[in-house]
């Protein structure tokens, strides 16, 4: 009896220590690397983290300030806390700028490379939720802006609202999540509004005078939160606002041309974990870097939008933390920085992703980092 008693605990023990031995020293996968992990606290809650495209700075939004990191140093330059409410977002704007919403306006602020900030402006636009930026064909740098009010496009000159059609059932919630391209098939700007009802792709080739051109209407999405386009224009990344929504991609082609009417199904879907829930997100054709809360920092690959799939992961979160709530990546050289709620900033490298330039993939180089001196029009060129 006390040698099969022995036999069964040596079996129990083979099976289990190794798989116990492997969840503890595994982070992340074997392609992702860590460059540093960066404490955040300063300024209350974070909301959100943004990345200067041509220096080493990284923006990191609380609700009452801006924390301004150092890439390469991995060391604190400076904390901004501007005169004006709570944070909502934050977003680069202009070539060394970023833009800022708070519960009241837009604020507009050059940061010089050592991290000090310079208030230039303030926009009178309430209550937005969600920022982006955009050079537009004409040459007029755009911040975008999602709020209850809809979709807003201000500049110092203008301050533009475009509401969701009067159609879209509770259409008083507005928009929460906010894109702008080029279609250089079209040779139109075009903007991308995730909201209450789905999705809504316009045409702002003249902001004043904005054109649905589709919406995308499906079943499974009560609200959209997140939303960005495929360099070409043809696919929709989205994310909703429930718990168990995974990460939807539609092709809008048929209703562009008029195909069919109206997008109601996606065409492919990915998710961490069907109980977790991601909303904010950037796309680099073909990957995909999501802040999956829980499931810390994750990636996909989209070329095959049928069946996109999980190509890295980081473990940022801790044991009851809400993780990861937002990221960017730097399209110059390939650096991805995760903000997670509990644990700080990381700043991570992809193996083989050294940066991005859509050109490279046989698109134009766009992204949601604009070019501010050459604008989109010619992006699908090399530039001597």
């Amino acid at each position: 009896m006390l040698r099969r008693l022995a036999r069964t605990l040596a079996v129990l023990l083979a099976v289990t220590l190794p798989a116990v031995a492997s969840g503890q020293s595994t982070q992340g996968s074997r392609n992702i690397t860590l460059d540093a992990r960066i404490p955040t606290a300063a300024g209350g809650p974070v909301v959100a983290v943004a990345l200067d495209q041509s220096r080493p700075l990284a923006f990191v939004a609380h609700r009452e300030g801006v924390s301004i990191f150092n890439t390469d140093t991995h060391r604190r330059a400076t904390t901004w806390r501007p005169d004006a409410g709570p944070i909502a977002d934050i977003a680069p704007f202009g070539p060394s700028g970023v833009a800022i919403a708070t519960e009241s306006e837009i604020l507009l602020a050059m940061i010089s490379d050592s991290g000090q900030a310079n208030l230039e402006a303030r926009l009178s636009v309430p209550g937005l939720r969600s920022l982006g930026a955009y050079r537009h064909s004409s040459g007029e740098s755009l911040v975008l802006g999602a709020g209850p009010q809809g979709a807003v496009l201000a500049s110092a000159g203008s301050i533009i609202t475009i509401p969701l059609p009067e159609e879209v059932p509770d259409r008083e919630r507005g928009a929460y999540g906010i894109y702008a391209g080029y279609d250089l098939a079209t040779d139109t700007d075009r903007l991308y509004v995730a909201g209450a009802g789905g999705y809504f792709v316009y045409d702002i080739t003249r902001p004043a005078a904005s054109t649905l051109l589709t919406w995308v209407n499906s079943a499974a999405v009560q609200t959209g939160v997140g939303i960005q386009a495929s360099p070409d224009a043809t696919q929709l990344v989205t994310t909703t606002n429930y718990a168990s929504a995974p990460i939807r991609v539609f092709d809008i082609r048929p209703a562009l041309d008029g195909t069919i009417s109206q997008v109601r199904t996606a065409v492919g879907a990915w998710s961490a974990d069907w109980r977790s829930h991601a909303e904010r997100f950037e796309m680099r054709w073909p990957y995909v870097f999501v802040a999956a809360r829980d499931q810390g920092f994750q990636m996909f690959n989209l070329r095959n939008a049928y069946e996109p799939y999980t190509s890295g992961w980081f473990q940022t979160a801790g044991p009851a933390g809400a993780g990861a709530l937002d990221l960017d990546v730097r399209n110059s050289d390939g650096l991805v920085a995760v903000l997670d709620s509990d644990t700080g900033l990381w700043l991570l490298r992809v193996e083989d992703f050294r940066g991005w330039d859509g050109r490279g993939w046989g698109f134009g180089n766009i992204s949601s980092v604009q070019d501010w001196e050459q604008g989109p029009v010619n992006s699908d060129r090399w530039q001597p």
